[in-house]
């Protein structure tokens, strides 16, 4: 965790270098990614509050471009994959105006195209924002949301990481996108929910912040009963998932971390949170002539920013496992081979992120005989600048394309108004190709010279 202070600095002395290095290494190399969080509640050695370091680093143009220079910079140094924002908490017009500015800088800034940018918020509904503009835009500027579903007695929760209310507020983000027509900003996947690994412990019948000691693994943190539900409720109903405060703070985190692997033992019985969805599934079923298959087939992950490692592979059965890698065939969109014979072929891609991995549906192609061949007909006299009946190819196919002298101008399609261009005349032609080149028909036709009347000469009209 780094900190900012009230000149747009971002401190980060505190960090050992070696160590840093070696976590982000150790993560890439098992397929986790990191990021710094930047702020946090209280500053324990100075006294002030981060919530009022944020709100001088963010008061002029100054600090800010500063802050958010050094956010980036510090992210590229040392090869991280985002920044969350712990900015406890913005609160008025003001600084919540300031924390949308200082996101969106993040989200454009050129150093942080394609990273995670995410932000810390308390707990509850957006419909308890001051403004129903900052939710909306916070929606829109990030790519995390991480709702701090702890800490909170002034809410009445007891004990102060509740299951069923921290479930209840991440359903209410979601309710509230969806009906203030955000669209696909406010998607569930950025939507997470906190775990506490830690407690307070009540000595005098009371509650935080009366008459209470911090506690490690307290009774009133999450337990082996309470993560799990948080786990289920994220992945059946679609969120991000779970984030936690704070690892060190797990009961025997240094042997058998027991609240981690609820969480760990949770999420695997589902099946495991996939680092990559896929969104677009490729068609699945397409028809072709032989020969004629000049067409791709494509998959859409859920992330474009996210390092997805794509590998297309053929089969003989309608089945996504025991295929034939396909060599070259190594991003969304694969290129059907154009000379593919008659026959049924099955498709499909299987896509990597991470330590997770997921396959497309099957798509079926189906290749059929010869088409028969293209007849072209229409004018066999092109004039400048004179609209002529026009040229068309009857049996046209998908894949097609119209080919033709350098003296005319035409675009694709099964048939076309052409034009002569302005500086030559005489012979010229018009052919049908197909996809892959090869010419299936050519027709013979005159380009007409220019005059002052742009029409053709006399001459012309006797070829």
């Amino acid at each position: 965790m780094c900190t900012p202070d009230a000149n747009g600095n971002l401190i980060s002395s505190h960090l050992p270098n070696n160590w840093l290095k070696t976590l982000v290494n150790n993560a890439h190399t098992n397929g986790v990614k990191v990021s710094i969080s930047v702020g946090g509640g209280y500053d324990s050695l100075s006294g002030g509050s981060y919530s009022d370091y944020y709100s001088a680093a963010t008061g002029t143009a100054t600090n800010l471009n500063k802050l958010v220079g050094e956010i980036a910079n510090f992210v590229e140094t040392w090869n991280l994959d985002g920044v969350d924002i712990n900015w406890e908490y913005p609160s008025g017009a003001t600084q919540w105006n300031n924390c949308i500015t200082l996101l969106s800088a993040l989200k454009n800034h050129q150093k942080l195209q394609c990273k995670r940018i995410s932000i810390a918020l308390r707990a509850g509904a957006p419909a308890t924002f001051p403004n129903q503009t900052i939710p909306q835009q916070i929606w829109q500027t990030v790519n995390a949301i991480h709702l701090m579903t702890y800490d909170m007695n002034s809410a009445g929760w007891k004990p102060h990481s509740n299951a069923a209310n921290s479930n209840a507020s991440i359903d209410a983000w979601s309710t509230w996108g969806n009906t203030n027509g955000l669209g696909d900003a406010a998607s569930k996947e950025k939507l997470f929910v906190g775990c506490a690994f830690y407690g307070y412990y009540d000595i005098n019948n009371g509650y935080y912040p009366n008459g209470i000691t911090y506690k490690q693994g307290a009774s009133d943190s999450d337990n082996t009963t309470s993560l799990p539900i948080k786990v289920n409720h994220c992945y059946d109903n679609g969120y991000g998932g779970v984030f936690i405060w704070e690892l060190g703070q797990d009961e025997y985190i240094s042997t058998t971390p027991t609240l981690l692997n609820a969480i760990w033992v949770a999420n695997t019985a589902k099946g495991g949170y996939p680092a990559v969805m896929i969104t677009t599934q490729p068609a699945a079923s397409s028809t072709f002539y032989q020969s004629h298959t000049c067409s791709s087939l494509s998959v859409v992950a859920n992330k474009p920013c996210i390092d997805v490692l794509y590998q297309w592979y053929s089969n003989s059965t309608n089945s996504n496992s025991g295929g034939t890698l396909i060599n070259g065939a190594t991003n969304e969109n694969f290129t059907l081979p154009f000379n593919l014979t008659t026959g049924t072929y099955y498709y499909y891609c299987e896509l990597k992120s991470g330590r997770s991995t997921v396959k497309s549906n099957v798509a079926k192609v189906i290749v059929t005989s010869n088409p028969p061949t293209p007849v072209i007909s229409g004018a066999t006299l092109i004039c400048y600048n004179i609209t002529q009946s026009n040229i068309s190819a009857n049996n046209w196919q998908t894949g097609y394309y119209w080919d033709k002298s350098s003296n005319i101008s035409l675009t694709n399609g099964d048939s076309y108004n052409p034009t002569a261009t302005a500086l030559s005349h005489g012979a010229g032609w018009v052919s049908v190709k197909t996809c892959s080149g090869v010419e299936l028909v050519r027709k013979s036709v005159w380009v007409g010279a220019p005059m002052l009347s742009y029409k053709c000469i006399l001459s012309d009209l006797y070829q």
